[in-house]
């Protein structure tokens, strides 16, 4: 849900962080951790 979002904004974090109801760092946070675990560049 977080990347489609992210991907439906195009790019844009604080858009989609406004979207999925959360704060623009807690989506670079999840971002981070979703980098971490598939070792995919967002």
């Amino acid at each position: 849900a977080i990347l489609a979002t992210l991907e439906e904004c195009g790019g844009n974090r604080t858009q989609a962080a406004k979207k999925l109801g959360i704060s623009r760092r807690a989506l670079i946070y999840k971002l981070r951790a979703i980098e971490r675990d598939t070792g995919r560049k967002l």
